[in-house]
């Protein structure tokens, strides 16, 4: 067996292979949700020091927390890049704590988002528990 050959970037040449298009596409839509997480998190700093918020200690927190959750799901969509499979459980549960959110943004009458919200948690998550995504994670 060939002994594996590093690159410029670290990642030998097993680690290279392709990835399967349901893990793509899972890992894009993940990026996707935490640069307007993080960039929901900016503006949110921003508002909560431009505004007049009632709390402004509880408006920080806020904002910070979903800059952090924006970077949490950059991280853990690196990490399923590069084929972390213990990576994948957080993910799930993170995008199945979306149906709660939309739920309460249905109930709060924004249907439109909430419908969108529940879909993209039920995409990511089917997405993940693929077989070739499996597969290519090294979960059997």
């Amino acid at each position: 067996m060939p002994r594996p050959v590093s690159t410029l970037w670290g990642v030998s040449e097993p680690e290279r292979r392709v990835l399967p298009a349901t893990l793509k596409i899972a890992v894009g839509l993940l990026w996707a949700e935490g640069v307007a997480l993080f960039a929901l998190g900016i503006w949110l700093v921003v508002a909560s020091f431009t505004g007049r918020p009632t709390d402004r200690a509880a408006s920080i927190t806020e904002a910070v927390v979903t800059v952090v959750l924006g970077l949490l799901l950059g991280v853990l969509g690196y990490l399923l890049v590069r084929r972390h499979a213990w990576a994948r459980g957080p993910v799930i549960v993170l995008q199945l704590m979306l149906l709660a959110i939309g739920y309460f943004m249905i109930s709060a009458g924004v249907v439109w988002a909430g419908v969108l919200v529940i879909a993209l948690g039920l995409v990511v998550a089917g997405l993940l528990i693929a077989p070739a995504s499996r597969e290519s994670l090294g979960i059997h």
